[in-house]
């Protein structure tokens, strides 16, 4: 019988704790502790509401630890310490956290902390593996049972899982499926890792990429680049920071987008509106993208035919990088 915490937040790391638990459950086991960071404001009201992982704990009637950081002499991180080892924990298991883990913490338990995480290692190592691999066009990703230690994301890894990237998903659709398969991936490994029967291997130095976390900024269009880009990038930016440009000096939020059919002059500029037919067509550097939802400032988002009840893009207009 082993005790084990959980390391997570944000809705991704849901289905993963609900599969441990069960794990546990059925394994005899026991899950004792989940940690999480902190509650935040949230939305335009800005009232403060608990992370997903605390709210699916609570109804596990786990208990649950939310540290404002993980640093010595600290009282958050100096309870959390003493709560590790005052629970024998022997496993740690962290998906999505959010927190950088220090020397003293990684010591604490037997079998050490894994980490899952939602690339195939060494590629994309780092804060945001799905939108960097929708944003590069890449054909597939998957999750990764790794090691943790002090260096992001570079433990030895003790099974990778691959998901087709389906051409169609965006980082939302992306990440649902990853997270489906990060809570399969434990039910197969947590078992070999408990009894140290399941290997690791150490990860090979070539093919190491970085996804730096996203910036607000990256979400601007930038039409001049080619129409696959620019569909990538929308698959990519989808929820934060969101796709946008600024048309009559206000912000543009564009989604779902697509090649489309129609066809443009090829002296036409890049981001030049081509057509408002049921969607916004506009000119890339060697096509035309296909925009089917819009969200003004302040407003929901909309259908091309919805919004034109209140507002009219003009074919022939340039959309533009910033405020005039």
């Amino acid at each position: 019988m082993t005790n084990l915490a959980f390391f997570g937040t944000p809705e991704f790391s849901v289905a993963p704790l609900n599969a441990v638990h069960n794990l546990c459950t059925r394994l005899g086991h026991n899950l004792v502790l989940v940690v999480c960071q902190p509650d935040r404001p949230k939305g335009r009201g800005q009232k403060t509401e608990a992370p997903p992982v605390k709210s699916a704990a609570e109804r596990l009637n786990i208990p649950v630890l939310q540290p404002e950081t993980l640093r010595k002499n600290t009282p958050g991180g100096d309870l959390l310490y003493d709560t590790l080892k005052a629970r024998h924990i022997e496993l740690a298991v962290v998906v999505a956290y959010g927190r950088i883990f220090t020397p003293r913490l990684l010591a604490v338990p037997r079998l050490g902390f894994i980490n899952t995480h939602a690339s195939l290692l060494p590629r994309w190592r780092g804060a945001a593996p799905i939108e960097r691999a929708l944003l590069h066009g890449d054909k597939e990703t998957g999750i990764s049972i790794m090691h943790l230690v002090p260096e992001m994301d570079a433990g030895d890894v003790y099974a990778r899982y691959p998901l087709p990237i389906d051409p169609k998903d965006n980082s939302e659709t992306l990440r649902a499926k990853l997270s489906l398969l990060a809570g399969q991936s434990l039910t197969d490994t947590l078992p070999g890792i408990l009894d140290q029967s399941l290997p690791m291997a150490p990860q090979t130095a070539v093919g190491i990429t970085y996804a730096h976390p996203l910036k607000k900024e990256e979400g601007l269009i930038d039409f001049e680049r080619s129409a696959a880009h620019i569909i990538n990038h929308n698959r990519a930016m989808h929820g934060w920071p969101s796709a946008y440009c600024f048309y009559k000096n206000q912000r543009v939020i564009l989604d779902d987008a697509s090649m489309s059919s129609i066809r443009a002059e090829a002296s036409c500029p890049a981001g030049t509106i081509v057509s408002t037919e049921h969607a916004l067509h506009v000119m890339a550097m060697d096509g035309v993208v296909q925009f089917a939802r819009i969200k003004l400032e302040g407003k929901r988002d909309m259908t091309m035919d919805e919004l034109s009840r209140g507002f009219q893009f003009v074919a022939g207009d340039l959309l533009d990088k910033s405020k005039s």
